[in-house]
């Protein structure tokens, strides 16, 4: 009796629910952040420090890898700092595992902000918590810029010109 029970329980239970990962690209999609639910990692934007900063400033970007046995559909709702986005229901039919990728332009938070992403999988929802704080640039490379201009500036106003007399 209890094998037919565990035989049951095995072919009635979702067969997406243990082979669902979801996780946050970082460092321009170099590096990928597993989330567990309970879990808080600190995130920031996808491409902060990479080339593609400037095109994509606040974008942050979640893939979840499923492996599934028939059709589904996936949605994804992300609540930050009293504010709510949405992306609706991506069927996915492919055979093998199906890559689902979540593309959100973040507003700007340069104090770390706690974060929750929903990942809903034909009505069944999870959720994962973390941390997100934007990219600022950094302070040592604002001083330098600064005293470079600077330096610019103050060698130009020194600089004597063609017409001056000088005795």
């Amino acid at each position: 009796m209890k094998r037919a029970i565990l035989i049951g329980l095995l072919l009635v239970s979702p067969a997406f629910a243990a082979t669902m990962n979801t996780y946050a690209s970082q460092l321009g999609g170099n590096q990928f952040i597993q989330l567990n639910p309970g879990d808080l990692p600190p995130l920031t934007d996808t491409f902060a420090g990479t080339a593609f900063q400037s095109t994509y400033p606040n974008a942050l970007i979640f893939v979840t890898s499923l492996l599934p046995t028939g059709s589904f559909t996936i949605s994804f709702s992300l609540t930050i700092g009293g504010q709510q986005f949405n992306i609706s229901g991506t069927p996915c039919t492919t055979p093998g595992v199906c890559n689902v990728y979540a593309d959100f332009t973040m507003p700007t938070f340069y104090q770390p902000t706690k974060g929750t992403l929903v990942v809903d999988v034909n009505g069944a929802s999870t959720s994962f918590d973390f941390m997100f704080r934007s990219a600022v640039p950094e302070p040592t490379s604002l001083i330098l810029l600064g005293t470079g201009l600077g330096a610019i500036a103050w060698r130009r106003s020194r600089r004597t010109r063609p017409n001056d007399i000088t005795l």
